[in-house]
């Protein structure tokens, strides 16, 4: 009975905070589609995970028998990066594919930032904060205690906004602490979820006191990022207490960052990834363990250039967010890479109303209070 008030309770929060701007899209639970024809990937490498049970050098046979070798692993997941000759990479997935020792292989893909450079004047405010009616969840909530990991380019640690907002984190490239933003969208995207709010300068976030942690994922200089990086920064998030983490990419497309989502899930956290901005249905099916977010404008409607489609969870405000940025300034920034932390924020003033919620709960709380939009129903 206790546990069926405080669910009772956290709905009517998370509806609140929600607002009008999250919505429910699809839940179509069929099998993932590949969606990977046509994506970027590191020439001469693939990710595979062997299944439990098999040995080192029943492995190493298989891979020799396909011309590849293991340089690198990520322990708690068990996916290991596989050297193979470059131009090779899609006969050698294909081939450790239909080995039954083999749990998945796949190329090491490569994914772009999700963010879309406006050319429009800056607006004035933060429209998206009250459309979602944060000022009113704050009163039940404001992220105390909770850690979103941000898997980007990196965060400004002393833009005035963010000074004191941040916990340790990690390069994931360079596996070391540098976690400086090299190129700017990650001190975006943190700033969307917890720039410092109520004390008198720049801008407010929808999670308020939630802490930030630094995940480096990637070191080159247009913000892509690889699948193993990706991967790795999750695994060392989840393992090092975050509670949320964010993934402004599509690569929850990708089965080694799915296992990745799978393990935080394991830990007690969830997480949340950006839908694309294709403005197309790229023909995805649903995706377990990470919530995939589209994104909305001011008027309600799925922005123009968001993807959307049956792998998409919710949809949250994206256009034109209010946001730090690197230089210790702001500005307005768009794309779903700006919607998924809007929706991850959520997320975290939820945990921190109630710290004892599964990851199952969090998903239902999201999913069940948000508001109906477009077509009554599921659409």
């Amino acid at each position: 009975m206790g546990g069926q008030m405080n669910f009772s309770v956290f709905n009517k929060l998370i509806a609140v905070v929600i607002g009008s701007a999250l919505m429910v899209l699809y839940t179509n639970m069929g099998t993932p589609g590949s969606g990977s024809q046509g994506q970027d990937f590191k020439r001469g490498e693939i990710l595979i995970k062997p299944k439990a049970g098999l040995s080192e050098s029943q492995l190493e046979r298989i891979l020799g028998q396909v011309g590849g070798k293991a340089v690198d692993r990520i322990p708690a997941i068990n996916v290991r990066t596989i050297r193979v000759p470059e131009g090779a990479e899609d006969r050698v997935v294909r081939a450790l594919s239909q080995n039954p020792q083999i749990e998945f292989a796949e190329k090491n893909y490569l994914e772009e930032l999700q963010e879309v450079i406006p050319n429009d004047p800056r607006y004035g405010n933060a429209w998206h904060l009250p459309k979602i009616e944060a000022s009113a969840a704050w009163t039940h909530s404001q992220g105390e205690g909770i850690i979103v990991a941000i898997l980007d380019t990196g965060i400004q640690a002393n833009h005035p906004d963010l000074v004191g907002k941040l916990v340790p984190g990690w390069n994931s490239v360079d596996q070391n602490d540098d976690t400086h933003d090299h190129h700017g969208h990650g001190t975006r995207v943190a700033g969307t979820v917890g720039a410092s709010t109520d004390n008198g300068i720049g801008v407010a976030a929808v999670g308020w006191h939630a802490m930030i942690m630094p995940i480096k994922v990637s070191t080159q200089s247009d913000g892509v990022a690889y699948s193993n990086d990706m991967a790795r920064g999750l695994v060392w998030a989840a393992d090092n207490g975050a509670h949320v983490a964010n993934m402004s990419y599509r690569s929850w497309r990708h089965s080694t960052v799915q296992s990745a989502a799978r393990h935080m899930r394991s830990k007690g956290g969830v997480v949340f990834g950006s839908a694309g901005n294709s403005g197309t249905d790229p023909g995805e099916g649903h995706i377990a363990d990470i919530t995939v977010v589209s994104a909305t404008g001011s008027n309600d409607s799925l922005t123009s250039f968001s993807s959307f489609g049956n792998f998409v969870d919710l949809s949250a405000p994206g256009a034109s967010i209010q946001t730090t940025r690197t230089g210790s300034s702001y500005g307005a920034s768009s794309g779903t890479s700006f919607s998924s932390p809007v929706a991850a924020a959520v997320a975290a003033l939820v945990i921190a109303a109630n710290p004892g919620l599964s990851p199952e709960q969090i998903d239902e709380i999201m999913y069940a209070s948000a508001d109906d939009l477009g077509e009554p129903g599921w659409d």
